[in-house]
């Protein structure tokens, strides 16, 4: 079965959104790991979360298209 443009375009938007939710999700994860210490601390803690979940929000994802679509 071959996925029809309307049916790949949505399936990809909705993969696009749910990793975003899951990037979302491993950002405290992230912080908390990595040895950012007093800097993390002196810029506060929401400001640098939300900082990851821009910068995060730029991702771009791109498929190749297959070569054998007919769609």
């Amino acid at each position: 079965m071959t996925l029809s443009a309307v049916e790949q375009t949505k399936f990809r938007a909705w993969l696009a959104h749910r990793l975003l939710l899951k990037i979302e999700i491993l950002i405290p994860e992230y912080i908390h790991s990595n040895e950012m210490g007093e800097d993390i601390y002196d810029k506060g803690i929401e400001s640098v979360m939300e900082s990851y979940v821009t910068d995060a929000a730029k991702l771009e994802f791109h498929w190749t298209p297959s070569p054998f679509d007919k769609s």
